[in-house]
């Protein structure tokens, strides 16, 4: 999302607002070349990186699950005694 994004507003917005404004840049012949190759890279920059990201989406697994910490043991253990630690302190 990032790469299409940025794509369309670094290369395709200011060459479609050159363009429309008929900007005193884009009125000769270099200009209109220039303006229609940052349009199109633009575009195939914006393509190449969603192709890109999918296609790295569908060829990764997710990663096996961490395994579960000391803390859930001690917090969720149903031997503990939730009480424990609260009437040692506070007696």
């Amino acid at each position: 999302m990032g790469g299409t994004a940025s794509a369309f507003v670094c290369f395709i917005l200011p060459a479609a607002f050159a363009w429309h404004y008929d900007l005193p840049e884009v009125r000769s012949r270099a200009g209109k070349l220039a303006c229609a190759s940052l349009f199109l890279v633009g575009c195939a920059v914006s393509v190449l990186s969603t192709t890109v990201t999918l296609a790295e989406m569908a060829s990764t697994r997710p990663p096996p699950p961490a395994p579960p910490s000391r803390l859930h043991h001690h917090l969720f253990d149903d031997r503990h005694d939730s009480h424990h630690h609260y009437d040692s302190y506070y007696g």
